[in-house]
C-alpha cells in the first residue's frame, strides 16, 4: 500500500538497551503507572488538571473517570502495554520509501523524547522533526484535538516542495 505522508506523533522508539536494563525500565514504568492509578495526588501531579482538562469539561469528573479507568487494567496488561511500547523489532534500516514523514513532540517533553528524536533522525534521515509549542506528551491530541487536526491537515495537504 503506497503511503505518501506519515505523522509520528510523540512516537516511542524501541529501546536499544540490554535486556536486563529494559526489564528494570519496565518495572519502573509499571510502578509509576500503578502509583498514578492508585493516588489522585500523584495522577494530578503527573498530569495537572488545569493543563490536561479539555475546555468546558469539569476537572473533577474527568479525573474521577480517569482514575476509575486506570484501575481497570490488570498487572499483566500494564506490563504488556509498556513492554510492547518500548521493545519491538525493526529492520536494521528502514525501507526505501518516498513518503514524507514528520515526527511531532511537545516542546515541554523534548528532554523525554531526546532518544526518540535521535532514533528517528537516524532511521528516517529525511523525516521532519517538529516541536509543538507549549505541549507535553499526548496533550495536543487529548486536550486540543481541533489544533491536532489543523496541524495534521496542514502537513497532509502541503505541497511536497513546501515541506
Amino acid at each position: 500500500m503506497p503511503i505518501d505522508r506519515a505523522i509520528i506523533d510523540g512516537g516511542i522508539t524501541p529501546y536499544q538497551l540490554p535486556f536486563l536494563v529494559r526489564k528494570l525500565l519496565l518495572a519502573r514504568d509499571v510502578l509509576s503507572f500503578k502509583m498514578a492509578a492508585n493516588s489522585r495526588k500523584i495522577l494530578e501531579a503527573s498530569f495537572p488538571p488545569e493543563r490536561f482538562t479539555p475546555a468546558g469539561h469539569d476537572p473533577k469528573k474527568e479525573y474521577d473517570a480517569m482514575e476509575a479507568y486506570l484501575k481497570t487494567f490488570s498487572d499483566r496488561t500494564i506490563r504488556n502495554v509498556f513492554w510492547s511500547a518500548n521493545n519491538y523489532a525493526l529492520p536494521k534500516r528502514s525501507a526505501k520509501i518516498g513518503a514524507k514523514i514528520t515526527y511531532w513532540y511537545g516542546d515541554d517533553e523534548k528532554k523525554d523524547r531526546r532518544r526518540d528524536i535521535r532514533f528517528i533522525k537516524r532511521y528516517f534521515p529525511k523525516a521532519r522533526i517538529h516541536g509543538i509549542p507549549k505541549m507535553a506528551h499526548a496533550e495536543l491530541v487529548m486536550v486540543h484535538p481541533e489544533k491536532f487536526c489543523r496541524y495534521a491537515e496542514k502537513f497532509l495537504t502541503t505541497q511536497a516542495e513546501e515541506i
